[in-house]
């Protein structure tokens, strides 16, 4: 299940079409996808260094599921590969993140 705004996970889709038409800004066939812009919208829970060790992983860990799940729907919507940080989506241990991935995009042969 997807805990994040609708806005969130549109913006991260429109970058992962444009990593699959391979003209992403980041790196064409490649977007950049930092953490915070998948972690739940709460406004009243800046993610900081001053957050607690255990509410930042909470948090990273969120992130990391939503980016899965998005991914999950992305690839079998668009027929497309993908790789988080060079490893297959199918194999990507959905470690949390509380920076960034970068994320590859191709279209199935």
């Amino acid at each position: 299940m997807l805990r994040c705004s609708t806005a969130q996970a549109i913006e991260v889709w429109m970058e992962l079409e444009d990593a699959l038409r391979e003209e992403n800004g980041f790196g064409g066939n490649t977007a950049e996808i930092y953490a915070y812009r998948l972690m739940e919208h709460r406004p009243s829970l800046a993610v900081t260094s001053s957050m607690g060790h255990e509410a930042r992983a909470e948090a990273a860990a969120l992130a990391s599921k939503n980016l899965k799940t998005i991914l999950m729907f992305f690839a079998e919507c668009r027929r497309a590969s993908v790789w988080i940080d060079d490893v297959p989506l199918k194999k990507w241990n959905c470690a949390p993140n509380d920076h960034r991935w970068h994320v590859r995009v191709e279209e199935d042969e």
